[in-house]
Parts: structure tokens; C-alpha cells; sequence
């Protein structure tokens, strides 16, 4: 088995789908994926709490 994060813990996950997720790992800070997406404007947009209230069914992220 392959140890991707180097032995580092996660301590919150949160995955909506196949290459759509993001996690907290503990003393760093989170980080997230989004396939077909630029990095630039998910490391702006949208935040871990957005992929929760996502996945808990409390909103949608969309833009107005």
C-alpha cells in the first residue's frame, strides 16, 4: 500500500464524487480537487466548509 501524504493525518474529508473532494490534514492547511476546473479559482472560491455544506445537502456553490 502506498503512502501518498508521507505519513501526514487527515483529520477531516469531505469527497461529493470521483475527483471532486477535499481534506484538512492536522497542523496544514486544507486542500482541495476539482477536476475541469483552474486551481487558480478553486483556491479562491471555494473552501472546505463549501464541500460540507454541500455534501450535508445545506446549499449549492453557484455563482449569482
Amino acid at each position: 500500500m502506498k503512502d501518498e501524504l508521507a505519513g501526514k493525518i487527515i483529520i477531516k474529508f469531505a469527497e461529493l464524487r470521483a475527483k471532486l473532494y477535499s481534506y484538512k490534514m492536522l497542523h496544514e492547511k486544507e486542500t482541495k480537487k476539482c477536476k475541469g476546473i483552474k486551481k487558480s479559482v478553486v483556491d479562491k472560491t471555494i473552501s472546505f466548509e463549501a464541500y460540507k455544506k454541500c455534501l450535508l445537502g445545506v446549499r449549492k456553490k453557484s455563482e449569482k
